[in-house]
């Protein structure tokens, strides 16, 4: 990776979002917490698998719409949300959200949404300050 095609934003047009998505992470490690990164490295797979070799200069507005409706099948809307977000900072980066992003909605978010799943390094926190209140004697009282 050259350092122009870092900086060069205009550059991302004609990249395929596996590409430009590489880059554009790479732009924003800095800025980001490693739970950040790995999650958008995770979305950049299925935004990569959706779009394939289109350049993000091809993307059109209905492609955005069509992988919501594909990724609906097998994902919750926040979760695509999260996806299309990724791509949208993307096609931003490359000066194209503007005429991309006309008319996109993210998805609505269920009412009662489950939340997400805790980390292993949350459970490892929860199960030390478990053990540690069982040190100091502390109980839950009977319940009875």
């Amino acid at each position: 990776m050259t350092a122009w095609k870092l900086t060069d934003d205009e550059s991302l047009r004609d990249l395929a979002i596996a590409e430009a998505s590489e880059i554009f992470l790479e732009t924003r490690k800095p800025f980001l917490s490693p739970r950040t990164v790995k999650d958008y490295q995770y979305c950049r797979k299925w935004l990569a698998d959706y779009f394939g070799a289109k350049t993000l200069r091809e993307i059109t507005a209905l492609d955005i719409q069509r992988f919501q409706a594909e990724r609906a099948q097998r994902d919750g809307p926040s979760h695509i949300n999260h996806m299309t977000s990724l791509l949208q900072q993307i096609l931003k980066r490359a000066g194209l959200w503007e005429q991309v992003g006309r008319g996109f909605e993210p998805l609505p978010l269920l009412k009662n949404s489950p939340g997400r799943c805790i980390t292993d390094d949350e459970e490892k926190a929860i199960l030390r300050a478990a053990l540690l209140l069982d040190d100091v004697g502390c109980r839950t009282p009977d319940i009875g």
